[in-house]
Protein backbone atom coordinates (compact mmCIF):
# COMPACT_ATOMS: atom_id res chain seq x y z
CA UNK A 1 0.00 0.00 0.00
CA UNK A 2 1.10 3.56 -0.68
CA UNK A 3 0.23 6.30 1.80
CA UNK A 4 0.78 9.99 1.94
CA UNK A 5 1.84 11.92 5.03
CA UNK A 6 -1.76 12.02 6.30
CA UNK A 7 -2.13 8.25 6.05
CA UNK A 8 -4.37 8.26 2.99
CA UNK A 9 -4.03 5.42 0.51
CA UNK A 10 -2.74 6.72 -2.82
CA UNK A 11 -2.50 3.47 -4.75
CA UNK A 12 -6.03 3.53 -6.11
CA UNK A 13 -5.82 7.24 -6.83
CA UNK A 14 -2.64 6.97 -8.91
CA UNK A 15 -3.98 3.84 -10.59
CA UNK A 16 -7.11 5.73 -11.58
CA UNK A 17 -4.96 8.63 -12.74
CA UNK A 18 -2.98 6.36 -15.06
CA UNK A 19 -6.18 4.91 -16.48
CA UNK A 20 -7.58 8.41 -16.91
CA UNK A 21 -4.44 9.62 -18.65
CA UNK A 22 -4.66 6.71 -21.09
CA UNK A 23 -8.31 7.48 -21.80
CA UNK A 24 -7.50 11.13 -22.40
CA UNK A 25 -4.71 10.30 -24.82
CA UNK A 26 -7.14 8.12 -26.78
CA UNK A 27 -9.43 11.12 -27.06
CA UNK A 28 -12.38 9.92 -24.99
CA UNK A 29 -13.62 9.67 -21.42
CA UNK A 30 -16.22 6.94 -21.96
CA UNK A 31 -14.23 4.37 -19.94
CA UNK A 32 -13.54 6.83 -17.14
CA UNK A 33 -17.10 8.13 -16.81
CA UNK A 34 -18.95 6.73 -13.82
CA UNK A 35 -22.44 7.04 -15.32
CA UNK A 36 -21.72 5.12 -18.51
CA UNK A 37 -23.01 7.81 -20.86
CA UNK A 38 -21.34 8.30 -24.21
CA UNK A 39 -18.86 11.15 -24.32
CA UNK A 40 -16.27 11.97 -26.97
CA UNK A 41 -14.88 15.48 -26.48
CA UNK A 42 -13.30 17.74 -29.04
CA UNK A 43 -9.50 18.09 -29.06
CA UNK A 44 -9.83 21.50 -27.45
CA UNK A 45 -11.94 20.03 -24.65
CA UNK A 46 -9.39 17.26 -24.17
CA UNK A 47 -6.69 19.89 -23.68
CA UNK A 48 -8.84 21.66 -21.10
CA UNK A 49 -9.52 18.39 -19.27
CA UNK A 50 -5.81 17.59 -19.21
CA UNK A 51 -5.08 21.10 -17.97
CA UNK A 52 -7.57 20.71 -15.10
CA UNK A 53 -6.31 17.28 -14.11
CA UNK A 54 -2.74 18.50 -14.27
CA UNK A 55 -3.64 21.09 -11.64
CA UNK A 56 -4.96 18.36 -9.35
CA UNK A 57 -2.54 15.50 -9.88
CA UNK A 58 0.39 17.87 -9.63
CA UNK A 59 -0.87 18.56 -6.12
CA UNK A 60 -0.74 14.86 -5.29
CA UNK A 61 2.61 14.37 -6.98
CA UNK A 62 4.27 16.99 -4.76
CA UNK A 63 3.16 15.29 -1.53
CA UNK A 64 5.75 13.49 0.58
CA UNK A 65 5.27 9.87 1.56
CA UNK A 66 5.68 8.57 5.08
CA UNK A 67 8.60 6.29 4.18
CA UNK A 68 9.37 5.37 7.80
CA UNK A 69 6.11 3.44 8.04
CA UNK A 70 6.64 1.42 4.86
CA UNK A 71 8.41 -1.79 3.95
CA UNK A 72 11.54 -1.27 1.75
CA UNK A 73 9.71 -2.82 -1.21
CA UNK A 74 6.79 -0.51 -0.59
CA UNK A 75 9.21 2.44 -0.42
CA UNK A 76 10.41 1.54 -3.89
CA UNK A 77 6.82 1.28 -5.07
CA UNK A 78 6.08 4.64 -3.46
CA UNK A 79 8.82 6.36 -5.42
CA UNK A 80 7.63 4.64 -8.58
CA UNK A 81 4.10 5.82 -7.88
CA UNK A 82 5.36 9.34 -7.31
CA UNK A 83 7.18 9.24 -10.62
CA UNK A 84 4.04 7.86 -12.27
CA UNK A 85 2.05 10.75 -10.84
CA UNK A 86 4.58 13.19 -12.30
CA UNK A 87 4.26 11.47 -15.67
CA UNK A 88 0.58 12.39 -15.72
CA UNK A 89 1.45 16.04 -16.12
CA UNK A 90 1.45 17.85 -19.40
CA UNK A 91 4.84 18.29 -21.06
CA UNK A 92 4.50 22.03 -20.54
CA UNK A 93 4.23 22.19 -16.74
CA UNK A 94 3.40 25.41 -14.97
CA UNK A 95 6.35 25.11 -12.62
CA UNK A 96 6.72 24.48 -8.87
CA UNK A 97 5.24 27.85 -7.88
CA UNK A 98 2.08 27.56 -9.97
CA UNK A 99 -0.92 29.07 -8.18
CA UNK A 100 -3.64 26.91 -6.68
CA UNK A 101 -6.38 29.17 -8.05
CA UNK A 102 -7.03 28.65 -11.74
CA UNK A 103 -9.78 29.58 -14.13
CA UNK A 104 -10.85 29.07 -17.69
CA UNK A 105 -13.45 30.96 -19.64
CA UNK A 106 -15.42 30.43 -22.81
CA UNK A 107 -18.51 31.56 -24.64
CA UNK A 108 -21.92 30.11 -23.87
CA UNK A 109 -22.61 26.62 -25.15
CA UNK A 110 -19.01 25.54 -25.74
CA UNK A 111 -19.03 22.67 -23.24
CA UNK A 112 -17.50 24.19 -20.08
CA UNK A 113 -20.04 22.61 -17.76
CA UNK A 114 -19.78 19.34 -19.65
CA UNK A 115 -16.04 19.23 -18.96
CA UNK A 116 -16.57 20.07 -15.30
CA UNK A 117 -19.16 17.34 -14.85
CA UNK A 118 -16.92 14.76 -16.48
CA UNK A 119 -13.88 15.80 -14.48
CA UNK A 120 -15.76 15.62 -11.17
CA UNK A 121 -17.20 12.16 -11.92
CA UNK A 122 -14.04 10.64 -13.28
CA UNK A 123 -13.35 7.73 -10.92
CA UNK A 124 -15.63 4.73 -11.23
CA UNK A 125 -17.44 3.51 -8.15
CA UNK A 126 -15.82 0.09 -8.13
CA UNK A 127 -14.73 0.21 -4.51
CA UNK A 128 -17.62 0.26 -2.01
CA UNK A 129 -15.59 2.15 0.59
CA UNK A 130 -14.71 4.96 -1.82
CA UNK A 131 -17.03 7.91 -2.15
CA UNK A 132 -18.01 9.32 -5.51
CA UNK A 133 -15.27 11.35 -7.11
CA UNK A 134 -17.42 14.42 -7.50
CA UNK A 135 -20.91 15.71 -6.88
CA UNK A 136 -22.78 18.68 -8.28
CA UNK A 137 -24.05 20.34 -5.14
CA UNK A 138 -26.01 23.13 -6.83
CA UNK A 139 -27.27 22.59 -10.35
CA UNK A 140 -28.44 25.66 -12.21
CA UNK A 141 -30.29 23.45 -14.70
CA UNK A 142 -32.64 21.90 -12.15
CA UNK A 143 -34.08 23.97 -9.34
CA UNK A 144 -35.16 22.36 -6.08
CA UNK A 145 -36.24 23.59 -2.67
CA UNK A 146 -34.00 25.94 -0.72
CA UNK A 147 -33.78 23.54 2.21
CA UNK A 148 -32.54 20.69 0.02
CA UNK A 149 -29.96 22.93 -1.62
CA UNK A 150 -28.66 24.22 1.68
CA UNK A 151 -28.56 20.75 3.21
CA UNK A 152 -26.72 19.33 0.21
CA UNK A 153 -24.11 22.08 0.24
CA UNK A 154 -23.56 21.84 3.96
CA UNK A 155 -23.16 18.07 4.00
CA UNK A 156 -21.12 17.94 0.80
CA UNK A 157 -18.60 20.62 1.73
CA UNK A 158 -18.22 19.43 5.29
CA UNK A 159 -17.85 15.78 4.26
CA UNK A 160 -15.45 16.30 1.38
CA UNK A 161 -13.23 19.18 2.44
CA UNK A 162 -14.35 20.22 5.91
CA UNK A 163 -15.10 23.77 4.74
CA UNK A 164 -18.74 24.12 5.79
CA UNK A 165 -18.05 27.79 6.58
CA UNK A 166 -18.35 28.37 2.84
CA UNK A 167 -22.09 27.84 3.27
CA UNK A 168 -22.41 30.81 5.59
CA UNK A 169 -20.40 33.04 3.24
CA UNK A 170 -21.83 32.00 -0.11
CA UNK A 171 -25.36 31.13 0.87
CA UNK A 172 -25.98 34.02 3.25
CA UNK A 173 -28.41 31.89 5.25
CA UNK A 174 -30.50 28.96 4.09
CA UNK A 175 -31.89 30.74 1.02
CA UNK A 176 -29.99 29.58 -2.04
CA UNK A 177 -31.57 32.18 -4.29
CA UNK A 178 -30.08 34.93 -2.14
CA UNK A 179 -26.80 34.17 -3.88
CA UNK A 180 -27.95 35.36 -7.29
CA UNK A 181 -31.61 36.21 -8.02
CA UNK A 182 -32.88 33.88 -10.71
CA UNK A 183 -29.59 32.00 -11.04
CA UNK A 184 -27.81 29.46 -8.87
CA UNK A 185 -24.07 29.07 -9.22
CA UNK A 186 -22.95 25.47 -9.70
CA UNK A 187 -20.40 24.26 -7.15
CA UNK A 188 -18.68 20.94 -7.82
CA UNK A 189 -16.40 19.03 -5.50
CA UNK A 190 -13.84 16.58 -6.83
CA UNK A 191 -13.84 14.31 -3.76
CA UNK A 192 -11.01 11.97 -4.72
CA UNK A 193 -9.38 14.77 -6.68
CA UNK A 194 -9.38 17.13 -3.70
CA UNK A 195 -10.48 20.10 -5.77
CA UNK A 196 -13.17 22.78 -5.53
CA UNK A 197 -14.73 23.78 -8.85
CA UNK A 198 -17.15 26.71 -9.07
CA UNK A 199 -19.09 27.01 -12.30
CA UNK A 200 -21.12 29.98 -13.61
CA UNK A 201 -18.84 32.50 -11.91
CA UNK A 202 -20.18 35.25 -14.17
CA UNK A 203 -23.40 35.34 -12.13
CA UNK A 204 -21.43 36.73 -9.18
CA UNK A 205 -21.52 40.03 -11.02
CA UNK A 206 -25.11 40.42 -9.77
CA UNK A 207 -24.01 40.19 -6.15
CA UNK A 208 -23.27 43.22 -3.98
CA UNK A 209 -19.61 44.17 -4.08
CA UNK A 210 -19.03 43.39 -0.39
CA UNK A 211 -20.68 39.99 -0.72
CA UNK A 212 -18.65 39.16 -3.80
CA UNK A 213 -15.42 40.30 -2.10
CA UNK A 214 -16.10 38.00 0.88
CA UNK A 215 -16.57 35.01 -1.41
CA UNK A 216 -13.40 35.64 -3.42
CA UNK A 217 -11.35 36.35 -0.29
CA UNK A 218 -12.56 33.09 1.20
CA UNK A 219 -11.48 31.20 -1.91
CA UNK A 220 -8.02 32.75 -1.64
CA UNK A 221 -7.85 31.79 2.03
CA UNK A 222 -9.05 28.27 1.23
CA UNK A 223 -6.32 27.82 -1.36
CA UNK A 224 -3.53 29.40 0.70
CA UNK A 225 -4.23 27.88 4.13
CA UNK A 226 -6.02 24.61 3.38
CA UNK A 227 -4.10 23.86 0.19
CA UNK A 228 -7.27 23.10 -1.77
CA UNK A 229 -7.00 23.80 -5.52
CA UNK A 230 -9.78 26.08 -6.74
CA UNK A 231 -10.99 26.23 -10.33
CA UNK A 232 -13.28 29.05 -11.50
CA UNK A 233 -15.33 28.41 -14.64
CA UNK A 234 -17.50 30.86 -16.54
CA UNK A 235 -18.05 32.94 -19.63
CA UNK A 236 -15.87 35.85 -20.68
CA UNK A 237 -17.92 38.08 -18.37
CA UNK A 238 -16.60 36.05 -15.43
CA UNK A 239 -13.10 37.37 -16.13
CA UNK A 240 -14.19 40.88 -15.09
CA UNK A 241 -15.65 39.46 -11.87
CA UNK A 242 -12.58 37.44 -10.93
CA UNK A 243 -9.95 39.96 -12.02
CA UNK A 244 -11.46 42.50 -9.64
CA UNK A 245 -9.97 40.60 -6.68
CA UNK A 246 -6.38 41.68 -6.04
CA UNK A 247 -5.24 38.38 -4.51
CA UNK A 248 -6.66 36.28 -7.32
CA UNK A 249 -5.21 38.67 -9.90
CA UNK A 250 -1.73 38.22 -8.40
CA UNK A 251 -2.22 34.47 -8.25
CA UNK A 252 -3.18 34.33 -11.91
CA UNK A 253 -0.18 36.34 -13.15
CA UNK A 254 1.81 34.14 -15.48
CA UNK A 255 -0.91 31.48 -15.56
CA UNK A 256 -2.49 30.55 -18.88
CA UNK A 257 -6.14 31.49 -19.03
CA UNK A 258 -7.93 28.92 -21.12
CA UNK A 259 -10.61 30.19 -23.50
CA UNK A 260 -13.06 27.87 -25.21
CA UNK A 261 -14.10 29.38 -28.51
CA UNK A 262 -17.14 28.64 -30.66
CA UNK A 263 -17.37 25.11 -32.02
CA UNK A 264 -16.48 25.07 -35.71
CA UNK A 265 -17.48 22.26 -38.10
CA UNK A 266 -14.65 19.99 -39.10
CA UNK A 267 -13.60 16.39 -39.45
CA UNK A 268 -13.55 15.77 -35.70
CA UNK A 269 -16.81 17.63 -35.30
CA UNK A 270 -18.52 15.54 -38.00
CA UNK A 271 -17.43 12.23 -36.51
CA UNK A 272 -18.40 13.32 -33.03
CA UNK A 273 -21.81 14.63 -34.10
CA UNK A 274 -22.52 11.50 -36.13
CA UNK A 275 -21.51 9.24 -33.25
CA UNK A 276 -23.61 11.15 -30.79
CA UNK A 277 -26.51 11.16 -33.22
CA UNK A 278 -26.35 7.40 -33.70
CA UNK A 279 -26.00 6.82 -29.96
CA UNK A 280 -28.79 9.06 -28.67
CA UNK A 281 -31.42 9.02 -31.40
CA UNK A 282 -30.79 6.09 -33.75
CA UNK A 283 -33.92 6.48 -35.86
CA UNK A 284 -33.96 10.25 -36.28
CA UNK A 285 -31.31 10.37 -39.00
CA UNK A 286 -33.49 8.46 -41.44
CA UNK A 287 -36.49 10.61 -40.59
CA UNK A 288 -34.52 13.78 -41.27
CA UNK A 289 -33.07 12.54 -44.54
CA UNK A 290 -36.52 11.62 -45.84
CA UNK A 291 -38.04 14.92 -44.73
CA UNK A 292 -40.50 13.27 -42.33
CA UNK A 293 -39.92 15.79 -39.55
CA UNK A 294 -39.80 19.53 -40.01
CA UNK A 295 -38.50 20.52 -36.60
CA UNK A 296 -35.91 18.88 -34.41
CA UNK A 297 -37.53 17.81 -31.15
CA UNK A 298 -35.01 16.25 -28.79
CA UNK A 299 -36.61 13.68 -26.48
CA UNK A 300 -33.57 13.02 -24.29
CA UNK A 301 -33.32 15.14 -21.16
CA UNK A 302 -30.08 16.64 -19.90
CA UNK A 303 -28.40 17.31 -23.26
CA UNK A 304 -26.15 20.39 -23.04
CA UNK A 305 -26.84 23.39 -25.21
CA UNK A 306 -23.76 22.94 -27.37
CA UNK A 307 -24.90 19.39 -28.22
CA UNK A 308 -28.27 20.77 -29.29
CA UNK A 309 -26.43 23.15 -31.61
CA UNK A 310 -24.51 20.24 -33.09
CA UNK A 311 -27.67 18.26 -33.62
CA UNK A 312 -29.34 21.22 -35.28
CA UNK A 313 -26.40 21.72 -37.61
CA UNK A 314 -26.39 18.02 -38.44
CA UNK A 315 -30.10 18.12 -39.24
CA UNK A 316 -29.37 21.04 -41.53
CA UNK A 317 -26.63 19.01 -43.20
CA UNK A 318 -28.91 16.02 -43.67
CA UNK A 319 -31.72 18.14 -45.11
CA UNK A 320 -30.07 20.59 -47.53
CA UNK A 321 -33.38 21.47 -49.15
CA UNK A 322 -35.20 22.16 -45.91
CA UNK A 323 -32.65 23.59 -43.50
CA UNK A 324 -33.38 24.80 -40.00
CA UNK A 325 -31.49 27.27 -37.87
CA UNK A 326 -29.66 26.60 -34.63
CA UNK A 327 -32.32 28.45 -32.66
CA UNK A 328 -35.01 26.19 -34.08
CA UNK A 329 -33.03 23.22 -32.82
CA UNK A 330 -32.52 24.67 -29.38
CA UNK A 331 -36.05 25.89 -28.76
CA UNK A 332 -37.75 22.46 -28.71
CA UNK A 333 -35.13 21.18 -26.29
CA UNK A 334 -35.65 24.03 -23.85
CA UNK A 335 -39.39 24.07 -24.46
CA UNK A 336 -39.71 20.43 -23.50
CA UNK A 337 -37.51 20.94 -20.46
CA UNK A 338 -39.59 23.92 -19.39
CA UNK A 339 -42.82 22.03 -19.96
CA UNK A 340 -41.79 18.98 -17.97
CA UNK A 341 -39.68 20.38 -15.16
CA UNK A 342 -40.28 24.10 -14.67
CA UNK A 343 -43.88 24.81 -15.54
CA UNK A 344 -44.87 25.11 -11.88
CA UNK A 345 -42.32 27.88 -11.26
CA UNK A 346 -43.11 30.33 -14.04
CA UNK A 347 -41.69 33.32 -12.20
CA UNK A 348 -38.31 31.60 -11.89
CA UNK A 349 -38.34 30.83 -15.59
CA UNK A 350 -39.28 34.39 -16.39
CA UNK A 351 -36.37 35.66 -14.31
CA UNK A 352 -34.04 33.33 -16.20
CA UNK A 353 -35.52 34.42 -19.50
CA UNK A 354 -34.54 38.03 -18.93
CA UNK A 355 -30.91 37.00 -19.42
CA UNK A 356 -31.41 34.15 -21.89
CA UNK A 357 -33.19 35.28 -25.08
CA UNK A 358 -33.41 31.70 -26.35
CA UNK A 359 -35.29 30.61 -23.26
CA UNK A 360 -37.49 33.68 -23.53
CA UNK A 361 -38.30 32.74 -27.10
CA UNK A 362 -39.07 29.17 -26.04
CA UNK A 363 -41.37 30.28 -23.23
CA UNK A 364 -43.47 32.27 -25.67
CA UNK A 365 -44.76 28.95 -26.96
CA UNK A 366 -46.72 28.73 -23.72
CA UNK A 367 -48.31 32.12 -24.31
CA UNK A 368 -47.36 35.61 -23.12
CA UNK A 369 -45.43 35.90 -19.89
CA UNK A 370 -48.00 37.28 -17.46
CA UNK A 371 -45.41 38.06 -14.79
CA UNK A 372 -44.13 41.59 -14.30
CA UNK A 373 -40.64 40.73 -13.13
CA UNK A 374 -39.68 44.10 -11.68
CA UNK A 375 -42.97 44.59 -9.84
CA UNK A 376 -43.05 40.97 -8.70
CA UNK A 377 -39.48 41.08 -7.43
CA UNK A 378 -40.08 44.37 -5.64
CA UNK A 379 -43.23 43.11 -3.90
CA UNK A 380 -41.53 39.87 -2.98
CA UNK A 381 -38.59 41.71 -1.45
CA UNK A 382 -40.93 44.04 0.45
CA UNK A 383 -42.94 41.11 1.82
CA UNK A 384 -39.82 39.24 2.90
CA UNK A 385 -38.39 42.39 4.50
CA UNK A 386 -41.63 43.15 6.35
CA UNK A 387 -41.88 39.58 7.57
CA UNK A 388 -38.28 39.62 8.75
CA UNK A 389 -38.72 42.93 10.57
CA UNK A 390 -41.88 41.69 12.28
CA UNK A 391 -40.12 38.51 13.39
CA UNK A 392 -37.23 40.57 14.74
CA UNK A 393 -39.58 42.91 16.63
CA UNK A 394 -41.46 39.95 18.10
CA UNK A 395 -38.24 38.28 19.17
CA UNK A 396 -36.89 41.48 20.75
CA UNK A 397 -40.16 42.04 22.60
CA UNK A 398 -40.12 38.48 23.94
CA UNK A 399 -36.55 38.88 25.12
CA UNK A 400 -37.30 42.21 26.80
CA UNK A 401 -40.35 40.75 28.51
CA UNK A 402 -38.38 37.75 29.74
CA UNK A 403 -35.61 39.98 31.08
CA UNK A 404 -38.10 42.25 32.84
CA UNK A 405 -39.88 39.30 34.42
CA UNK A 406 -36.57 37.86 35.55
CA UNK A 407 -35.48 41.18 37.06
CA UNK A 408 -38.84 41.62 38.77
CA UNK A 409 -38.63 38.22 40.43
CA UNK A 410 -35.01 38.43 41.61
CA UNK A 411 -35.15 41.51 43.85
CA UNK A 412 -33.72 40.59 47.27
CA UNK A 413 -32.78 43.94 48.80
CA UNK A 414 -34.74 47.06 49.53
CA UNK A 415 -32.73 48.96 46.92
CA UNK A 416 -34.09 46.58 44.28
CA UNK A 417 -37.77 47.13 45.12
CA UNK A 418 -38.19 50.31 43.14
CA UNK A 419 -36.40 48.88 40.12
CA UNK A 420 -38.47 45.72 40.40
CA UNK A 421 -41.75 47.60 40.52
CA UNK A 422 -40.72 49.70 37.51
CA UNK A 423 -39.77 46.55 35.59
CA UNK A 424 -43.11 44.98 36.42
CA UNK A 425 -44.98 48.04 35.22
CA UNK A 426 -43.06 48.06 31.93
CA UNK A 427 -43.72 44.35 31.45
CA UNK A 428 -47.40 44.90 32.19
CA UNK A 429 -47.49 47.70 29.62
CA UNK A 430 -45.99 45.36 27.01
CA UNK A 431 -48.62 42.75 27.80
CA UNK A 432 -51.43 45.27 27.46
CA UNK A 433 -50.05 46.66 24.21
CA UNK A 434 -49.82 43.17 22.75
CA UNK A 435 -53.49 42.68 23.69
CA UNK A 436 -54.39 45.76 21.62
CA UNK A 437 -55.23 48.15 24.47
CA UNK A 438 -54.87 51.89 24.03
CA UNK A 439 -52.81 54.06 26.38
CA UNK A 440 -55.75 54.94 28.62
CA UNK A 441 -56.69 51.28 29.05
CA UNK A 442 -53.08 50.37 29.80
CA UNK A 443 -52.89 52.94 32.62
CA UNK A 444 -56.22 51.75 34.00
CA UNK A 445 -55.17 48.08 34.04
CA UNK A 446 -51.84 48.81 35.71
CA UNK A 447 -53.38 51.06 38.37
CA UNK A 448 -56.21 48.63 39.12
CA UNK A 449 -53.85 45.64 39.34
CA UNK A 450 -51.51 47.50 41.70
CA UNK A 451 -54.42 48.57 43.90
CA UNK A 452 -55.77 45.03 44.05
CA UNK A 453 -52.36 43.59 44.76
CA UNK A 454 -51.69 46.17 47.48
CA UNK A 455 -55.06 45.50 49.07
CA UNK A 456 -54.49 41.73 49.18
CA UNK A 457 -50.75 41.54 49.89
CA UNK A 458 -50.11 44.55 52.10
CA UNK A 459 -47.21 46.90 51.44
CA UNK A 460 -46.55 47.26 47.71
CA UNK A 461 -42.89 48.00 48.42
CA UNK A 462 -42.16 44.65 50.08
CA UNK A 463 -44.25 42.01 48.28
CA UNK A 464 -42.52 39.05 46.59
CA UNK A 465 -45.24 37.82 44.23
CA UNK A 466 -44.56 39.04 40.68
CA UNK A 467 -46.36 36.01 39.26
CA UNK A 468 -49.57 37.07 40.99
CA UNK A 469 -49.13 40.59 39.64
CA UNK A 470 -48.88 39.35 36.06
CA UNK A 471 -51.74 36.96 36.71
CA UNK A 472 -53.94 39.89 37.73
CA UNK A 473 -52.93 41.76 34.59
CA UNK A 474 -53.79 38.77 32.42
CA UNK A 475 -57.12 38.30 34.20
CA UNK A 476 -58.08 41.89 33.55
CA UNK A 477 -57.05 41.61 29.92
CA UNK A 478 -59.10 38.43 29.52
CA UNK A 479 -62.12 40.07 31.16
CA UNK A 480 -61.78 43.07 28.87
CA UNK A 481 -61.55 40.78 25.87
CA UNK A 482 -64.72 38.96 26.91
CA UNK A 483 -66.48 42.30 27.37
CA UNK A 484 -65.38 43.45 23.91
CA UNK A 485 -66.65 40.20 22.40
CA UNK A 486 -70.02 40.69 24.09
CA UNK A 487 -70.24 44.23 22.77
CA UNK A 488 -69.37 43.08 19.27
CA UNK A 489 -71.96 40.31 19.49
CA UNK A 490 -74.64 42.77 20.67
CA UNK A 491 -73.81 45.19 17.86
CA UNK A 492 -73.90 42.38 15.32
CA UNK A 493 -77.25 41.13 16.62
CA UNK A 494 -78.75 44.63 16.53
CA UNK A 495 -77.49 45.12 13.01
CA UNK A 496 -78.99 41.80 11.95
CA UNK A 497 -82.36 42.70 13.44
CA UNK A 498 -82.30 46.07 11.71
CA UNK A 499 -81.56 44.38 8.40
CA UNK A 500 -84.41 41.94 8.93
CA UNK A 501 -86.83 44.81 9.62
CA UNK A 502 -85.66 46.68 6.55
CA UNK A 503 -86.06 43.54 4.47
CA UNK A 504 -89.57 43.01 5.83
CA UNK A 505 -90.57 46.59 4.96
CA UNK A 506 -89.22 46.03 1.47
CA UNK A 507 -91.26 42.84 1.15
CA UNK A 508 -94.46 44.54 2.32
CA UNK A 509 -93.90 47.47 -0.02
CA UNK A 510 -93.28 45.11 -2.90
CA UNK A 511 -96.36 43.10 -1.90
CA UNK A 512 -98.54 46.20 -2.15
CA UNK A 513 -97.28 46.82 -5.67
CA UNK A 514 -98.04 43.22 -6.65
CA UNK A 515 -101.51 43.49 -5.11
CA UNK A 516 -102.29 46.58 -7.19
CA UNK A 517 -101.10 44.82 -10.33
CA UNK A 518 -103.28 41.78 -9.61
CA UNK A 519 -106.34 43.96 -8.97
CA UNK A 520 -105.80 45.75 -12.27
CA UNK A 521 -105.59 42.40 -14.04
CA UNK A 522 -108.85 41.20 -12.49
CA UNK A 523 -107.43 38.57 -10.10
CA UNK A 524 -108.13 38.15 -6.39
CA UNK A 525 -104.76 38.94 -4.79
CA UNK A 526 -105.35 37.70 -1.24
CA UNK A 527 -104.46 33.96 -1.55
CA UNK A 528 -101.54 34.63 -3.90
CA UNK A 529 -100.03 37.37 -1.76
CA UNK A 530 -100.44 35.33 1.40
CA UNK A 531 -98.42 32.40 0.04
CA UNK A 532 -95.84 34.70 -1.53
CA UNK A 533 -95.38 36.71 1.68
CA UNK A 534 -95.02 33.60 3.85
CA UNK A 535 -92.43 32.12 1.52
CA UNK A 536 -90.48 35.40 1.33
CA UNK A 537 -90.53 36.47 4.96
CA UNK A 538 -89.85 33.01 6.39
CA UNK A 539 -87.07 32.12 3.98
CA UNK A 540 -83.92 30.74 5.66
Amino acid sequence: MIYDRCGQDLSALIEDGQRLSTALRRGGLEEAASDGQYFSPFPQQIDIAKWILERVYRKWAERDFAEADLHPAEIRNAHNAKAAAHSLLLPKALGPLAPDISCFFGSSGTGKTQIVQRITSIIEQRRPHAAAAGAVLINAERLSSNEDLYRGILQGLDHCLGISSLCNIVMGGNMARELVPGHIITACLGHALGMLIIDHVEFMDQLPIDHRRRILDFLCQLSAEAGVPVLLVGTAAAYDVVIGNEQITKALLGDTKQFLGPIEPGEDWTSFASAFWAYQIPHLETACSTGVINTLYVQTQGIPRFLAKLLGALVEKLRPHNSISEDAAIIPLIEKTAEQEFYAVRHVLAALATQDPLLLRALRHFGPLDVDLSEYSRKLREQELAKLQEEQRTEVRKQELEILRHDAGNAETKEDYERRRLAMQIAARLLCEEAGCDDHAVQAHIAASLDELKATDGNIETFHKPKRYFSLINQRLAAEKRQRNKEREAISQARHQALEKADLRHVLRKGCDVQKSLLKAGYSPVPVLKKWREATVNRP
